[in-house]
């Protein structure tokens, strides 16, 4: 992951990282917290439970004194 200003592309330092897992089945669950390096990126490592039945996603969160901004994935089940 890295952060960036949008409008220049300079790298965003010390941003904080969050990494929820939420489902319909399960109470949300956070996974990783960090912040960002100085060049703005993060090595985001976790293990994403594993769900029987209903959906989940992974949202990952970012912020930092000039704003936030996540990104959501939907988490399928493997067959």
């Amino acid at each position: 992951m890295a952060t960036r200003k949008s409008l220049s592309q300079h790298p965003i330092p010390a941003a904080s990282i969050e990494v929820k897992v939420i489902s319909t089945v399960e109470p949300p669950r956070v996974v990783f917290r960090g912040k960002t390096a100085a060049d703005g990126t993060a090595l985001i490592r976790c293990t994403i439970p594993a769900f029987r039945e209903g959906t989940a996603a992974v949202i990952i969160s970012a912020q930092s004194n000039i704003g936030n901004d996540e990104v959501k994935q939907l988490v399928k089940k493997k067959k």
